[in-house]
């Protein structure tokens, strides 16, 4: 995911985005770059608040929610691996086949 802002107020990201189910940390890029972002942050809130302060300001906000959003997406993914997981425990393998021919058939039609 490539995160690009107008030219005049400063950066653009580069993000690995994970892939959706892996059981993984989210990737060390996008902690890297929330860790930049929240350097600068810091030296922005020691520093007195002037129009070009605050457009930063406004970019730095920006480029952390795009950050988080794959984070977010993993974080869902890997609640509703479990939520999947702790529901169906109690299945032996045959009962698993007869589930997902099921839901095949329900998906093909």
């Amino acid at each position: 995911m490539v995160v690009c802002l107008p030219a005049a107020l400063a950066t653009s990201s580069r993000l690995t985005v994970h892939p959706a189910m892996s059981r993984s940390r989210p990737a060390c890029t996008t902690s890297g770059e929330l860790g930049r972002i929240l350097d600068q942050l810091r030296r922005l809130s020691s520093g007195e608040l002037d129009a070009e302060a605050l457009m930063h300001l406004g970019v730095l906000c920006q480029e952390a929610c795009s950050v988080l959003i794959p984070t977010r997406h993993y974080l869902e993914q890997r609640e509703r691996v479990r939520r999947f997981e702790d529901a169906t425990h109690l299945i032996d393998r045959e009962a698993g086949r007869v589930l997902a021919k099921i839901l095949n058939d329900m998906i093909a039609q």
